[in-house]
């Protein structure tokens, strides 16, 4: 299937289900208009994700079509995932799940003999579900005769949540979000750019550090040169990718998300960390650090900030993930992080030709996070 071509899945009168493998402009100008999260729960509008949509890796989108007009879309990225098995999974993380769900309108006696949002949200679960249990347009795609389709999903997001057990996918782990901030973040004279010269060290490093995890690429490392080391003596001690993020967030959940959003804001130095008209923020991946050098870490964090221009980094840790326990016996990771406290969500998962026994691998073993793809 190459770039620009079409191909049908799925067709129901006047609607049609298509994949295609690069995201056109009304696929961009519809996710750039979404609002993402859940309704009555935490939900944000991300800025400055054009170039992002059309820089995700090896993307298979599924469109909802009614004639010309673009009703839907769900992109599928594609990854070779480095472990478990010298030759790694073919893996496939659904980005923008939630944007179908947005389709949902109620059938009123106005529109009872049309084409409705609703079910046109049915329709897409029914294609998905078909598409996921039978991929075989997706396995000829990769050459491979196994998958794994994995996604993120909120604990409070009961819309992803349902959607996720209409299509066959079961939770396989749980990780949560940490914020990091710092009022004055400070640059550290040990902490640069990776250098081409770094990367092969870089690597290896994180080959090493991560070969415990499943679900672990690097494809979405060293995105735009901001990917940060700290040197000391020669030896690089500890690294990070931090991208620039910008969300508008529109609102929060419970008595402390309305206390973050109406009084927060108004506090002048918090303000300087979280502002909801406009977050931003430093989203972290691909760490490695020395172990019991985690304050070091921090430094480089805090490096990472100053440069983004920022005073908040998010990172997204497994539960058995190593570093979530050293990170969390160490804490420091400021006032945000106090006040928000820690946000659970679930690893969701559909095998496909998988055996039982890398199944279980990836159910027990820690899960790479990644921060592209969180964001």
């Amino acid at each position: 299937m190459s770039n620009g071509s079409t191909l049908e899945l799925l067709r129901l009168r006047d609607l049609v289900l298509q994949m295609r493998r690069e995201a056109n402009d009304d696929i961009v100008a519809l996710l750039e208009d979404t609002t993402l999260g859940t309704p009555g729960g935490t939900q944000y509008q991300h800025f400055g994700g054009k170039e992002k949509i059309r820089e995700v890796r090896d993307p298979y989108f599924l469109e909802l079509r009614k004639g010309e007009r673009l009703l839907g879309v769900l992109c599928m990225a594609h990854r070779n995932s480095l472990f478990p098995g010298p030759a790694g999974h073919n893996a496939f993380y659904i980005r923008y799940l939630s944007v179908m769900e947005s389709l949902q309108r109620k059938v009123n006696t106005s529109n009872a003999g049309a084409t409705t949002g609703l079910k046109s949200n049915s329709l897409v679960k029914r294609a998905l579900r078909r598409l996921l249990d039978h991929p075989r347009a997706l396995m000829e795609a990769t050459g491979r005769d196994h998958a794994v389709f994995y996604a993120y999903v909120e604990l409070e997001n009961e819309r992803s949540q349902d959607m996720t057990r209409n299509m066959g996918f079961v939770p396989i782990g749980k990780f949560s979000t940490h914020l990091f901030s710092r009022a004055w973040p400070r640059k550290d004279p040990r902490v640069r750019r990776m250098t081409p010269q770094d990367r092969p060290e870089v690597e290896q490093k994180l080959r090493e550090t991560y070969a415990g995890h499943v679900l672990f690429s690097m494809q979405n490392l060293f995105y735009q040169d901001n990917y940060f080391v700290l040197e000391e003596d020669g030896e690089l001690i500890a690294g990070l990718q931090a991208n620039y993020v910008h969300w508008v967030i529109l609102g929060m959940p419970g008595v402390t998300g309305k206390f973050i959003m109406k009084v927060l804001p108004y506090l002048p130095l918090i303000r300087r960390m979280f502002n909801p008209q406009k977050f931003e923020f430093a989203c972290v991946e691909g760490i490695f650090c020395r172990e019991g050098r985690e304050k070091d870490l921090h430094r480089l964090l805090e490096h990472a900030c100053r440069e983004l221009g920022v005073y908040t980094a998010i990172l997204w840790l497994d539960h058995l993930d190593p570093l979530y326990e050293r990170l969390n016996r160490y804490g420091k990771w400021g006032l945000l992080q106090r006040i928000n406290g820690d946000t659970p969500a679930d690893i969701i998962a559909k095998f496909v030709n998988v055996p039982d026994e890398d199944q279980e691998l990836i159910r027990n073993r820690p899960r790479y996070i990644s921060a592209f793809d969180s964001t």
